[in-house]
């Protein structure tokens, strides 16, 4: 009986002691897109919805943002990211603290009204901002957004997703072939606060 129970406990160490080496050599999962070793703020972004008006994106503190470029008459990538990010917000149950964004490059024609219906579309919870040259010009800039006018209301763009942490600051930048693995990010995201 004696021998019997020093097995047992033997037999408990040693499944412990190899729980805990395995638990040391496990790859962590890793995030896809371009994380940003230098985080950028983003608190002094200031643009206007239709809804909440004239505001920073710092007043979306306890959210993680998505945040995309583009305009209301786009006929390619605007319609098709949209589309991709409501896919992707409805399979992940719409989460409360998750807002995606579209900030306008074409503020002439997107006035605030144009974007929110614009955005709306594709999901009734989505924001659309809209700003003065300026402001929107200050805002692509903080993003690293490139943005050319080609006249006929029809505009180049950086197309990219970037993930905002809830602390106002650029985390990760999604290229569109990146997109595919946007939504198990953000899940890990969202669970884990690790971004």
């Amino acid at each position: 009986m004696k021998r019997a129970l020093v097995l047992l406990f033997s037999l408990i160490i040693l499944a412990g002691l190899g729980f805990f080496v395995f638990s040391l050599y496990k790859k962590p999962v890793e995030l896809r897109g371009t994380a940003l070793q230098n985080p950028v703020d983003v608190t002094k972004v200031s643009l206007t919805n239709k809804t909440l008006g004239k505001i920073n994106l710092s007043e979306f503190k306890n959210k993680t943002l998505l945040v995309f470029f583009g305009f209301s008459k786009c006929y390619d990538v605007c319609p098709i990211t949209l589309q991709r990010l409501a896919k992707i917000y409805k399979n992940m149950g719409e989460p409360a603290n998750l807002q995606i964004i579209m900030i306008t490059v074409d503020p002439a024609t997107d006035t605030v009204e144009a974007v929110q219906e614009y955005v709306n579309k594709f999901h009734n919870s989505f924001l659309g901002f809209s700003g003065s040259n300026s402001e929107i010009a200050e805002a692509a800039k903080t993003f690293f957004v490139g943005y050319q006018d080609l006249g006929d209301t029809q505009f180049n763009h950086t197309d990219a997703v970037y993930i905002i942490d809830k602390n106002s600051k650029i985390r990760r930048i999604y290229g569109q072939p990146d997109f595919r693995y946007l939504e198990t990010d953000l899940s890990l995201i969202l669970k884990t606060g690790s971004y």
